[in-house]
């Protein structure tokens, strides 16, 4: 059974919209700023990462995506 990480769903979402390394650093940040690892991200710290996450991507792209992204985020991470 495949293990699906908070950390790699999120740089998924991400990736297509600042590619990559941003993406990791975006992941990376937001468990660092909560003193953890991005592999120890869990729901439980979604609404912090959903504020990060807004905050990059609000320059470059509509609130309508990213809520989607969020809510696609959200439901993975079920």
């Amino acid at each position: 059974m495949a293990v699906h990480r908070l950390c790699d769903e999120a740089v998924g979402l991400l990736e297509p919209y600042i590619g990559r390394s941003l993406a990791e650093i975006c992941i990376n940040g937001t468990a660092v700023s909560l003193g953890k690892t991005s592999e120890d991200l869990c729901r439980d710290d979604l609404p912090v990462l959903y504020e990060r996450i807004r905050g990059i991507l609000a320059p470059i792209t509509s609130g309508t995506t990213i809520e989607g992204l969020l809510f696609q985020l959200g439901v993975k991470t079920i």
